[in-house]
């Protein structure tokens, strides 16, 4: 064998991903995330104003975070959070439905 026949072998190894590239990625994702399993209570609904101002009212800051209990106008790197205080990246994020808008 000579060192031509190896070279596209060499190539796919080194573009492949490895796992030590990819180690503890969605884990530092989901560092922050909370634990809570359920959707909040406007879950396939818009994710207008007036819902965001509900949630906010019934957010209680001494109480752990939860899909019903968090504030909806807190930003984590620019980003909002869904209806269920979900931030983008983070494990069951839903792109929230936003009113329609015209100019």
């Amino acid at each position: 064998l000579t060192l031509l026949a190896l070279a596209p072998l060499a190539a796919n190894a080194f573009m492949a991903p490895s796992a030590f590239a990819t180690r503890g990625l969605s884990s530092k994702l989901n560092a922050n995330a909370p634990d809570y399993e359920d959707y909040g209570k406007f879950d396939e609904q818009v994710w207008s104003l007036e819902n965001k101002k509900s949630v906010y009212n019934d957010w209680d800051p001494t109480a752990p975070r939860s899909a019903t209990n968090f504030n909806p106008f807190e930003t984590f790197g620019g980003n909002s959070p869904d209806c269920s205080g979900r931030f983008p990246g983070e494990n069951r994020y839903k792109d929230p439905s936003r009113p329609d808008m015209n100019f």
